[in-house]
Parts: C-alpha cells; structure tokens; sequence
C-alpha cells in the first residue's frame, strides 16, 4: 500500500514557468519533508507543463493534475480531491517558503487541536517592494479581522483535512479570487483560526498575477462576504452602513476631513454596538478598530497636519495597539506628502 504523506501541497499554477522552479526548490527545501506535491497545471501556454515533468521525474512526490483553465477555485478542489495527506498545505506558484514553514504549522495544528486552518506571516517582495503582513496570531484577532478583511495569507495556509471534510464544495468560485476570504468565514464557524507570527512565506508581487488581473473579481467577491458577516453580527445595519464598510474596506474613500470623520463615526458605532453585541474580547474589538483607524488615516495622508490632529484626538486611538513603527511610518509619509504638495505648488 502507498504511504498517505501527513501533508498535501495544493500548487495551481498557470503560466508559471518563470517562477515555478524556485516555488518547487523551497517546498523540497522543507524541514519537514513528509509531503507530496498536487501541482494543478491548469491550462497552461508556456513552458509550465515541461518544468513540472520534469519535477515530477525527479520526484515521485509530485502528482500533476491538467485542467483547462477552471480559475484557481475549481482546481484547488481539484487538487484536494486527490490529496492523501492529513494537512492539506497551500502554496502559489511564485512564492518562495521558508524552510521551517512545515514544520511550525504541524507543531501548531499538533498542539492546538481546536485549530483547524493556520497562516504565517508574510514578506511581499517584487513590484510593491518589501512589507511584512503581521496578521493577528489568535483565533479572536482574526474573527475582529474579518470583519474588515482576510486576515490569513491564503498561499501560506495550512488546513486540518478533518476540518473541511463536510464542505462541499470547499472553495467556491463564485467569490473570485476572494474564494479564500469565503472559506475563512464559513470555517471560522466549526473551529478556530490561526496564524504561526513569524515570516515564513516570500509572497512575490507582479503584474502578472491572478491576484492583480482579476481584481475586479477579487472586490466583488470580499464585498459579498463582507456584507454577509456584517449581516449575520449586526442584522439591523442599513445599506448605507453597508456601502460606508466597503468604501473604508477597498480603501475608495477621497481624501478629506469630511470623509475622515464619516470613518470615525462609522467606527465609533461599531465599537458602541459591540459593546452589547460582542463576538470576541472588548480589548481585542478596541485594538482591532485603533488598528483599522490608523489605516484610514494613513489613506487620508493627503489631508496632512489635520488628519493626524484627528487621529490623536479621536477615541479609538489606543497607543498600545499601535506598533512604534506604524505610528512612525505615519508621521513620515504624512510629512513626505506635504513635501510633495509644496514642491509642486
């Protein structure tokens, strides 16, 4: 009988050849090595269909699916309905893993049983240059998170088999590329939700990428989910409430202190309403919104010395919640921008 490795690659790709030998080298340069790859070559025009033959001469471990270009919901289930493996670990085709990836998501999956799906940190490098995703490491960080967004990397997802087995389908493709939002929202239901806080994942920006050529895609379908989490927590939310969430969600907001403080009030109410409506801890709701607040005053930056009065002032500034670092990152790129406005005036 052949072994059933403890983990599962899910690897869709599509036009992937420039990239996908440095994706595959950083799988096999795992820690943890007791893996096989369900590389889903779907629909593929250059010469990704060679580079995975020839991987998968090399190794055995690699299965090669061929799809004819189903979009990457269809072919991750796809490739889950022919993995073995206990944990089903999600990579992209143009990221690069770190070695130790593997091995901490099993030793957290291992420890915290109640845990069924667990991201890492992540490192952007290429067009976007370099930036660190800090997603919130607890399953109650992540549950305020998604209100707002996916606050788990879906490339360096690793999920618990057992915890998707009754979905059917798991990733649907109605929601885009928003499909892994979707997942997180329906799963966060059954069990929790984590993230491993180290780097552990090399996420490459480019213009190629599925993630920026179906963008459109990706917004309609984070707003479907959106709305119905809003729904489901606060059921007498307006549509206008609504549009307010989603305007401050695709960051479409304009730049002045008439929509700043729009947002604040926005905020402010869901903070008063959680209050006799929690869904997690009040101090994880208050990090979470002062997070969130500090992001729409960085999209507001344009506005200058006022936006950052604003931001001090306001209530749901909580200095603890906010990182030396990102206050800093304010303040520079505020004062750079002025800069700027003054040059061109």
């Amino acid at each position: 009988m052949k072994h059933s490795p403890v983990i599962s690659v899910l690897l869709p790709v599509r036009n992937g050849a420039l990239y996908i030998d440095e994706a595959l080298r950083s799988i096999f340069a795992q820690t943890e090595q007791d893996f096989e790859v369900i590389a889903v070559d779907d629909g593929s025009s250059d010469e990704t269909p060679a580079r995975l033959k020839e991987w998968a001469a090399r190794d055995p471990r690699v299965v090669i699916i061929k799809l004819s270009g189903v979009g990457p919901a269809l072919a991750l289930n796809a490739a889950i309905s022919e993995a073995r493996g206990e944990y089903l670990a999600r990579m992209d085709a143009d990221d690069v893993s770190h070695p130790g990836r593997f091995e901490a998501q099993i030793h957290l999956l291992v420890r915290q049983r109640d845990v069924g799906a667990c991201g890492t940190w992540v490192r952007t490098f290429g067009v976007a240059g370099r930036h660190t995703w800090r997603h919130p490491a607890t399953d109650f960080g992540i549950r305020a998170r998604l209100v707002f967004d996916s606050p788990l990397a879906h490339p360096s997802v690793m999920i618990r088999r057992d915890a998707v087995k009754d979905m059917n389908p798991i990733y649907r493709q109605e929601f885009g590329r928003a499909e892994d939002y979707d997942l997180w929202e329906r799963l966060g239901k059954t069990c929790k939700l984590a993230n491993v806080p180290r780097v552990l994942l090399n996420y490459r920006m480019h213009t190629n990428q599925v993630t920026v050529t179906a963008n459109a895609a990706s917004v309609a379908g984070a707003a479907l989910v959106r709305a119905r989490i809003l729904r489901n927590w606060w059921p007498t939310a307006t549509d206008r409430d609504l549009q307010l969430h989603e305007q401050m969600c695709t960051r479409a907001l304009p730049a002045t202190m008439e929509a700043l403080a729009e947002m604040e009030a926005w905020l402010l109410r869901m903070g008063e309403y959680h209050q006799h409506h929690a869904f997690v801890p009040e101090q994880v709701w208050r990090e979470t919104l002062a997070t969130k607040w500090w992001e729409v005053c960085r999209d507001s930056q344009a506005i200058g010395a006022k936006m950052l009065v604003r931001f001090i002032k306001s209530p749901l500034q909580r200095p603890t919640a906010i990182p030396a670092r990102r206050w800093l990152r304010l303040l520079a790129e505020t004062a750079c921008h002025a800069c700027k406005n003054r040059g061109a005036q």
